[in-house]
């Protein structure tokens, strides 16, 4: 009867009563086979049932590791279990499970890291949408993703004003904010040839601008002009050539008064009257050209009714 109620305490899992029952079995019948049998047994099951229990504290040590982002404690945790159990499938699976889920966001991180050094960083959204799944709440993952997004608006309004910029042919501004894009992504392809057409728009017109100064200075005005023409048709601004024009036109004005004179004297009032027109025409509001040009008139007018 002691060795029956040994084997339902064993049942039970009550190693400690079961060992005390046969225990009084081997007392009296020492040598029992059935008691010593049923005593191996006992321990068998006692030592099994230790290691489900540690194989099953370190498993859900590893699952709540898991949760808190700690991966690596995590897997630690897990293969203490399967060095306990190798035969514990939940052990096992757990392991292999988180293996390959370090493996992906390995891969990954690997790829959003590339992608952000190359300053890719709408390629580097994605692959950081990516490892938010993988690691929910995970500070850094959040925090790269916030700075890609904010990079890329940057790429983004950047490379609009330089487009803008480059229809309106305002070569200074199309460099300067394609720039800014290309400092944060230095191999942005849109950006690159923007910027390098811009720097030899800008090379043409600072050729024109040199040439025109050198014919200013040797009082070559229209020429001068002429060169200025092609600044403008280049792109350069109206403030780039607003002085050279000024004292273009100013030069071309005297010698075409100095004409106009000569003209008005000698009674050629029909070549004085084309020489104040050319003025008005590069100096619309001179004053002198226009009373110039209406006594030269009136004196034509005389000469007709004559």
């Amino acid at each position: 009867e002691l060795l029956v109620q040994a084997r339902t305490a064993l049942g039970d899992a009550k190693f400690d009563e079961a060992r005390a029952r046969v225990s009084g079995v081997l007392q009296a019948i020492p040598g029992d086979p059935e008691a010593l049998g049923l005593m191996a047994t006992i321990a068998r099951q006692e030592q099994e049932t230790l290691r489900a229990a540690e194989v099953l504290k370190a498993v859900e040590e590893g699952e709540a590791l898991e949760k808190k982002g700690d991966l690596e404690g995590a897997l630690t945790a897990f293969r203490q279990a399967v060095e306990a159990d190798p035969d514990s499938s939940r052990a096992v699976q757990a392991r292999d499970r988180l293996e390959s889920r370090m493996r992906e966001v390995s891969s990954v991180r690997s790829l959003a890291d590339e992608h952000l050094r190359d300053g890719r960083f709408e390629e580097a959204l994605q692959s950081l949408e990516k490892l938010r799944k993988l690691l929910p709440g995970d500070e850094t993952v959040e925090s790269d993703a916030e700075e890609a997004r904010d990079k890329a608006k940057h790429i983004q309004d950047s490379l609009r004003k330089a487009e803008r910029a480059a229809a309106e042919r305002n070569h200074r501004a199309t460099v300067e904010a394609a720039k800014q894009v290309l400092d944060l992504s230095p191999n942005h392809v849109r950006a690159a040839a923007l910027k390098r057409d811009s720097e030899r728009a800008l090379l043409a017109v600072d050729r024109h601008l040199k040439e025109a100064e050198r014919l200013i200075g040797s009082e070559i005005f229209e020429d001068a002009l002429d060169q200025l023409k092609k600044a403008r048709g280049k792109g350069a601004t109206a403030e780039m050539v607003a002085g050279l024009e000024k004292t273009a036109v100013s030069g071309i004005t005297a010698a075409l008064k100095t004409e106009a004179t000569r003209f008005y004297s000698a009674r050629d009032y029909g070549a004085a009257l084309d020489a104040y027109e050319r003025i008005l025409e590069l100096k619309d509001d001179d004053d002198d050209a226009k009373k110039g040009r209406a006594e030269a008139e009136r004196r034509l007018r005389s000469l007709t009714s004559e």
